[in-house]
């Protein structure tokens, strides 16, 4: 994921995953931590780094993605459209 705004300097690249590191007086300082924390609990890893435009990166790896069965390859039962108890 990034952005286009300051960015992240590289110095702090570690520390904005910190419980309460933040460069704002209206900011807890808790989003990125329990961002790092999600993903250490499911073996993942997280790296802050910087977009080509200059914005922050954030670079997750270690996951696999899978995509959703088309409603096709759904059982009725299974699908989005249908009422709960059906």
């Amino acid at each position: 994921m990034e952005d286009d705004g300051l960015g992240v300097p590289q110095s702090e690249a570690d520390a904005v995953f910190e419980l309460g590191h933040t460069t704002s007086s209206q900011s807890s300082g808790f989003g990125l931590a329990i961002v790092d924390r999600i993903v250490q609990a499911h073996g993942w890893e997280i790296r802050a780094t910087s977009s080509d435009t200059g914005g922050a990166r954030f670079e997750l790896t270690g996951f696999t993605v899978v995509e959703p069965p088309s409603s096709r390859e759904m059982e009725p039962s299974e699908s989005p459209e249908s009422p709960i108890g059906s």
